[in-house]
């Protein structure tokens, strides 16, 4: 009886220190996940608030872009009402001769993405939001960018020629003076070109807007995930 009840309190001691060790082998484990989980949320931050500035910078840039689009959309649309109505030469059209082509370059800012690409998109764990910052670089800003590449720089070139050989008083961007009014306003193929300049001007609002939008919401719900993981 007494080597039968001593084996039984060794039995329960033995069970006792299986059972502590167990235990600090969880504590262990936990603080462990906790600091891996606290790491990455850390990390996540990071990257959101990155990614934040980046889409800060990049809606001032699309603001710009917007605006001088607007204005060489206006005066397309003034010198084509001019010459459809016949009207006489003003010199309150010379601005709108120096600026019917104006053109600016969007830059957006890439540094952020590719630093999210290398640590990984699932490191953002709000699923909507990648989502949607995946479709600003990947499709709203890559349409931008096309456009600007397909009109801008064939364009400049074309419109820099016809600038130099019809207008005088010539200051970039801002205005000209034609050499021969009457004849430019009935030239067809300038006519044309006017045109055609409206309508690109049109798809760039179209898609400056939508990226306005689109960079607005983004901006919100990333500051919005950003309190969210610091509390």
């Amino acid at each position: 009886m007494l080597i039968e009840n001593k084996i039984g309190k060794y039995l329960l001691y033995a069970s006792g220190e299986i059972i502590l060790v167990v235990i600090g082998i969880l504590i262990a484990l936990q603080l462990n996940n906790w600091k891996e989980e606290s790491k990455e949320k850390i990390l996540e931050i990071s990257t959101l608030s990155e990614l934040n500035s980046s889409f800060r910078e990049d809606l001032n840039d699309i603001n710009f872009n917007l605006n001088f689009n607007k204005k060489g959309l206006y005066a397309c649309e003034q010198l084509i009402s001019a010459f459809d109505q016949g009207l006489p030469y003003h010199d309150s059209l010379d601005r709108h001769f120096g600026q019917f082509y104006i053109i600016s370059v969007f830059v957006n800012n890439t540094g952020a993405y590719e630093t999210l690409k290398s640590r990984g998109l699932d490191i953002i764990s709000n699923d909507s939001l990648r989502r949607q910052v995946q479709l600003m670089y990947d499709i709203i800003y890559s349409e931008i960018l096309e456009n600007q590449r397909n009109f801008n720089y064939i364009d400049l070139e074309q419109n820099k020629i016809f600038m130099i050989e019809n207008m005088t008083n010539w200051k970039l961007f801002e205005s000209a003076k034609p050499r021969n009014y009457d004849e430019i306003s009935k030239d067809t193929v300038f006519h044309s070109r006017l045109a055609y300049t409206a309508q690109v001007r049109n798809i760039s609002i179209s898609r400056y807007s939508r990226a306005k939008k689109e960079c607005e919401s983004v901006l919100n719900k990333l500051e919005l995930e950003i309190e969210r993981l610091s509390n």
